[in-house]
C-alpha cells in the first residue's frame, strides 16, 4: 500500500504531515512518499526524516497583478500535470495534505485520479488553500473545535487535535539540557517566533538578556534564520557577556528546547501551541497581527481562555516596554501559578491524534484498524 504526504512553507505545516507520515511509516506494509517544494524548507526536513521526498515548482496566488496571477496558474498547471503523472505511475491509496500552496496541485492531481484525499487544518480559521482543497477531501481533520464551521456542511469533519513528532513522546530532560548547554539547576524561557523568526518579537525580548543575569534564569532564544546575524550583533553590542543566553538562528529539535522550557514567549502557530499543551507548557503567546484572516489571535484566544497561556498583542507591549518583564515576574517566580497554568495547558493537550487520524483514514478507504 502507498500513501503521499504533502505541505510545505512552514514548519506550522511540515511538521504535522511528517508525524502523520512517520506514524504510517511505522507499518512495513505502507510505502510512504512526500511531495512538497523544491526550494522550500520541507524538503531538507523530510529528507533527514528518511522519507523519499519528491520536489515541485509551484507558487501561490499573493498578488493583485493579473499578469503574475497567469504565470502563477501556468506554473501550477504544470505542477499539477507532473504529480499526475507520478501518482498514474504509484497508484497511492490516499493523499494526505496538511496546507501551504504546494499541497494545492498534489490535491488536485489527486482528485483528478479519484484517489482519497485527507486534509488537515491547523488553525482555527482555514487557509485558501485548505478552504479550496476540503471541497475534493474525504475528510478534514481540525486542530481546534469550532473549526469545522469555516467549511461547508457538505464535507465531514473529525476533531483530532493537531500530530505532533513522534520525538515529543519520549524525551530525556536531561540529555537534552545537556545537548543545548544549559543548566539544570536554572529555570529556562523558550523564545521563538516559529520556523522562519519573528523579527518583532526578537527586538522585543532582547531586554530580558539583562533580566536573566539578574534574576538567575536561562534562555534559549530561536531568531529564524532572516534576524539571527542582526540579533547575535545586537546582543554583542551591549559589550558584555550573557552566559545566561543561548541564541540560535532554528532548531530542528525543537522538542529538547520544548521540554527543558519552564515559560515560553511565542508567536500563536498553531503547531507550536500544539506542541506546548501536548508537554503541559505555559507562557506568553503574542499573535502575528498579519496572518491571513487573523487566524493567530482566533488561536491564542482559543488556549488564553481556558487559562493556558496569556495572550498579550503587539500594541500592549509597544505600549508599555515592561510588560514581558512584568508577566514572567508574575508567573515564572510564583510557583502555584506556573503549575496551575502548566495543568491547565496539559488538560488541553490532545495524546491520541496520531491513532484518531490513522484509524479514521484507514476506516474510509476499506482497510481493517487494529
Amino acid at each position: 500500500m502507498r500513501a503521499v504526504f504533502t505541505g510545505g512553507g512552514t514548519g506550522g505545516h511540515i511538521y504535522p504531515a511528517l508525524a502523520v507520515a512517520q506514524k504510517f511509516n511505522e507499518n512495513a506494509d505502507w510505502d510512504i512518499s512526500y511531495i512538497g517544494s523544491e526550494n522550500g524548507m520541507e524538503k531538507k526536513i523530510i529528507e533527514d526524516a528518511g522519507i523519499p521526498f519528491t520536489g515541485i515548482e509551484t507558487d501561490g496566488f499573493r498578488t493583485k497583478n493579473p499578469f503574475k496571477n497567469f504565470l502563477v496558474l501556468l506554473k501550477v498547471n504544470k505542477a499539477v500535470k507532473f504529480v499526475k503523472k507520478i501518482f498514474e505511475k504509484d497508484k497511492p491509496d490516499f493523499v494526505f495534505a496538511t496546507g501551504g500552496y504546494v499541497s494545492g496541485p498534489v490535491v488536485l492531481a489527486a482528485k483528478k485520479l479519484n484517489i482519497p484525499v485527507f486534509l488537515h487544518e491547523q488553525n482555527s480559521i482555514p487557509g485558501l488553500t485548505n478552504k479550496i482543497s476540503s471541497r475534493y477531501a474525504k475528510t478534514v481533520f481540525t486542530t481546534f473545535p469550532g473549526s469545522e464551521k469555516h467549511f461547508s456542511e457538505k464535507i465531514k469533519t473529525v476533531h483530532t487535535g493537531l500530530p505532533v513528532r513522534k520525538e515529543f513522546y519520549n524525551i530525556d530532560k536531561k540529555d537534552a539540557l545537556l545537548k543545548l548547554g544549559l543548566s539544570n539547576d536554572k529555570k529556562t524561557i523558550l523564545i521563538t517566533g516559529g520556523s522562519g523568526g519573528a523579527r518583532f518579537l526578537n527586538n522585543e525580548v532582547l531586554s530580558l538578556y539583562n533580566y536573566a543575569e539578574e534574576k538567575g534564569f536561562q534562555i534559549i532564544h530561536v531568531t529564524g534564520k532572516r534576524d539571527y546575524s542582526e540579533i547575535k550583533n545586537k546582543a554583542d553590542s551591549f559589550g558584555k557577556e550573557f552566559k545566561n543566553v543561548q541564541i540560535f538562528p532554528y532548531l530542528s529539535d525543537m522538542y529538547n528546547a520544548l521540554a527543558v522550557a519552564d515559560f515560553c514567549i511565542s508567536r500563536a502557530g498553531a503547531a507550536f501551541l500544539s506542541e506546548m499543551t501536548f508537554l503541559g507548557k505555559t507562557g506568553i503567546i503574542v499573535p502575528f497581527p498579519y496572518a491571513a484572516n487573523n487566524h493567530q489571535l482566533e488561536n491564542a484566544k482559543n488556549f488564553a481562555k481556558r487559562e493556558a497561556v496569556i495572550m498579550v498583542e503587539e500594541t500592549e507591549i509597544q505600549k508599555d516596554s515592561q510588560l514581558l518583564r512584568k508577566i514572567i515576574s508574575d508567573v515564572l517566580f510564583d510557583e502555584k501559578k506556573l503549575e496551575k497554568m502548566e495543568k491547565n495547558s496539559y488538560d488541553l493537550g490532545v495524546r491520541n491524534t496520531l491513532e484518531l487520524i490513522e484509524k479514521n483514514i484507514l476506516k474510509e478507504i476499506g482497510v481493517k484498524f487494529e
